[in-house]
């Protein structure tokens, strides 16, 4: 086991430390410039054509497919939820503060890679006998790569988005739902998989129609919950006056290339804070992963620093 964990451990800084994070910003930063800067340029088009046929109870996607409203819902439902919330944490905790301007930079670039990806799934769609409209990356996997490497590709890709969705990704989230339920209100991790995996099943098993008549109605609840503003309602402003520091901080203290998690924080910036939750940090800390992190880490004003 502690074999694999090293493996495993190594595959990831190569991929996530190098090579995928270098790739995706700079393949974001190719579409911005060639596309013209198309996620300002076309914002208020797009908002237009979304929210044109906006609709709470609209009709089922059928052969033809969904409405744009629809496909936007069934794709937030897949980016907006828990991995938000501990991808945020798991961020701030290791990179302090400054992690969130990243966050920003690299979702607004990435605004123009989904695009492109959007519009060759639309370009390589097909038509089934039954009038059925299927399309994707494998589509145009296929398209761009022709012969046995496309066909390779493609089917590398197939495996590896069942493995992430259907296995690792679901098994994080579950992980994640489970053990909030069970620090907030005690329920057993095992009931509480049970269940995630009942109401999954439901929706799944219906196909398309249902998960898109599911997620037009749940996600833009869902969204308003996670983004409000207000405190007693939204799990992300647990403490608004340290978050308010927080934001201070993040712009006092950009990131810079003196650590491995680009970030380092002043003294002064630390000392006499209050945490990112809600725990004064009674000492300076001086490591980037340490700033105003005491309540998530687990360590009370800074204990172990």
């Amino acid at each position: 086991m502690h074999l694999i964990e090293s493996i495993v451990g190594i595959v990831n800084t190569v991929l996530w430390d190098y090579a995928l994070l270098f790739l995706l910003v700079a393949t974001g930063i190719f579409f911005t410039v060639r596309l013209g800067f198309v996620q300002i340029r076309r914002f208020g088009e797009g908002l237009r054509r979304l929210f044109g046929g906006f609709s709470m109870s609209g009709k089922k996607a059928g052969k033809e497919g969904m409405s744009s409203f629809q496909a936007l819902t069934t794709a937030i439902a897949a980016q907006v939820g828990t991995g938000n919330i501990t991808g945020c944490a798991t961020a701030l905790f290791s990179g302090g503060p400054g992690a969130i301007f990243w966050m920003w930079l690299s979702a607004f670039f990435g605004m123009a890679t989904i695009y492109a990806e959007a519009i060759l799934a639309q370009k390589f769609k097909t038509v089934d006998r039954d009038g059925h409209v299927t399309g994707g990356p494998i589509y145009y996997i296929r398209a761009a790569f022709t012969g046995k490497f496309g066909k390779f590709l493609a089917g590398f890709f197939s495996i590896a988005i069942i493995l992430a969705l259907g296995f690792m990704g679901n098994m994080v989230q579950s992980n994640s739902i489970s053990d909030a339920f069970h620090t907030a209100f005690g329920v057993p991790k095992i009931v509480m998989g049970i269940i995630a995996a009942v109401i999954a099943g439901f929706i799944f098993l219906g196909g398309v129609s249902r998960i898109a008549s599911f997620t037009e109605k749940i996600v833009p609840i869902k969204s308003v919950a996670i983004f409000s503003p207000f405190p007693a309602s939204s799990p992300r402003s647990c403490n608004a006056t340290a978050a308010g520091s927080s934001g201070r901080r993040r712009h006092r203290n950009r990131p810079s290339r003196t650590t491995s998690t680009g970030y380092t924080p002043t003294p002064a910036a630390t000392a006499g804070k209050t945490c990112i939750c809600c725990k004064p940090i009674s000492r300076r800390i001086t490591a980037g992963p340490r700033l105003g992190m005491c309540c998530m880490s687990g360590r009370r004003n800074g204990a172990g620093s």
